[in-house]
């Protein structure tokens, strides 16, 4: 019998520290880039807006890629910032700044959604984040915007 507990004890610990591991990875500071899912070989398409997700219908307001270059260089600027997972949702539906949106299409998986405001992310798969060394560059990301939406 003691065999049987040992090995009921040993059980436990390791699904206690299984569990404990998983949700100190879920809530450590990450870098943004890294959070952001990206598949270049399955990649298909980009799109972004600068009114946050959903992307409008009124052009003006969004614009579409297939080339990969915007994707590169709004995730090499995005990689400047730490963000921390949040158990809640932070976004004010009522939030009056500046937001902006994105969505990488791939081939064969799941489209990746963005939504950023200054200091919070919102990645479409139900997480939310802080960025904790913000706030992003909205200006940086308004350029960024204006600089394809002509290509």
């Amino acid at each position: 019998m003691k065999k049987k507990n040992k090995i009921y004890l040993i059980f436990f610990i390791v699904v206690i520290a299984f569990f404990s591991f998983k949700y100190w990875n879920d809530y450590r500071e990450r870098d943004l880039e890294d959070l952001i899912r990206l598949k270049k070989s399955d990649f298909i398409g980009f799109s972004f807006t600068n009114r946050g997700y959903p992307i409008p219908d009124d052009s003006s307001d969004g614009w579409g890629t297939e080339d990969i270059e915007p994707v590169d260089e709004l995730l090499n600027f995005l990689s400047q910032y730490q963000a921390k997972k949040q158990k809640e949702n932070f976004f004010d539906t009522n939030y009056k700044g500046k937001r902006f949106g994105f969505t990488i299409h791939h081939n064969k998986s799941n489209p990746t959604m963005v939504t950023m405001e200054e200091n919070y992310v919102h990645i479409y798969n139900g997480d939310y984040y802080k960025v904790v060394n913000g706030p992003i560059d909205m200006d940086w990301l308004n350029a960024f915007n204006e600089k394809y939406k002509k290509m």
